[in-house]
C-alpha cells in the first residue's frame, strides 16, 4: 500500500425534508445518530461523536470507556449554512494534527419546498499519510 492516499474533491448534494437549522443540527450534533457504528477508530463500542460548535473546536470521537480519537478541527462554523472540519486521521486512522485534508457541507433550503433542505457534502480534498 502506498505511504500516502490521495483524496479527490467530489460533491454529493443529497436531500433531507427538514429545513436547514434542522439538517445542520443532525449533521453535526447528532452526528453518532446517522455515522455508522462500524466505523469506530475505538476499541470500546462509541457513545458519542462530538463536533464542538465554534471555529477551532475538535471533532471527535469517545467511547463508552471515555476513550477518545480526534478526527480533525472545525475551521469555518456559520450554522446553518456552512462548517467546515479537517480530517486530521492518516490512512491507518491515527491522528496526525499535521495533516489538514478539509471536508465542506452545508445545508440550503430546496428550490420547489419551504420545508425541506438539500445539505451537500461538497469537498474532500487533501493527502492522508501513514506517520514516519
Amino acid at each position: 500500500m502506498p505511504a500516502s492516499t490521495r483524496f479527490h474533491r467530489f460533491r454529493s448534494p443529497f436531500a433531507v425534508a427538514v429545513p436547514p437549522k434542522r439538517a445542520f443540527e443532525v449533521f453535526t450534533a447528532n452526528m453518532h445518530r446517522w455515522w455508522p457504528p462500524a466505523h469506530s477508530i475505538l476499541k470500546a463500542p462509541r457513545a458519542s461523536i462530538t463536533v464542538e460548535p465554534q471555529v477551532g473546536g475538535r471533532w471527535y470521537e469517545r467511547a463508552t470507556d471515555e476513550s477518545e480519537c480526534t478526527w480533525g478541527r472545525v475551521v469555518s462554523w456559520d450554522p446553518p449554512s456552512r462548517v467546515v472540519l479537517t480530517w486530521q486521521l492518516t490512512a491507518d486512522f491515527v491522528y496526525d494534527p499535521r495533516s489538514r485534508p478539509r471536508s465542506r457541507s452545508g445545508s440550503r433550503p430546496m428550490d420547489r419546498t419551504p420545508r425541506g433542505s438539500i445539505f451537500e457534502h461538497r469537498t474532500w480534498s487533501g493527502t492522508a499519510r501513514r506517520p514516519t
